[in-house]
């Protein structure tokens, strides 16, 4: 069984996904943020449960995809972690695409809207 995070501002992708994944991975249990920093403050604690996959926007407002991406860099209580991060978003700027790359974390880059196809792909590579 595997844990998926959406961390994402707007409330219809989060909906729209998890429709999604429960035609390709019904048994996923899903976590919802919508700001980087929701999310970040729950990992940083002591958490119930954690994500093997991460769905990360990258214009949220309180705390967008790269000050999250640049706070789990910064913090040695996120080195041991295995989590598979997947930036999700709907700028499909070259120079956005090369600076995900950049983070090791980082698996890949997805488009918005999410098919089920790239769905499908992510959970395959759990």
């Amino acid at each position: 069984m595997s844990t998926l995070a959406i961390i994402d501002d707007d409330k219809l992708l989060h909906r729209a996904t998890e429709l999604l994944l429960r035609k390709v991975s019904p048994d996923t249990t899903i976590l919802h943020y919508y700001s980087g920093l929701e999310a970040l403050e729950y990992l940083q604690g002591d958490p119930p449960e954690e994500p093997d996959i991460i769905l990360l926007d990258l214009n949220m407002p309180i705390m967008d995809g790269w000050q999250f991406l640049d706070a789990l860099v910064d913090d040695p209580r996120f080195e041991t972690k295995s989590w598979k991060i997947y930036i999700c978003s709907s700028s499909m700027d070259p120079r956005d695409i090369q600076k995900a790359n950049d983070y090791e974390q980082v698996y890949g880059y997805l488009g918005k809207p999410i098919t089920r196809a790239n769905l499908k792909s992510v959970m395959e590579n759990i």
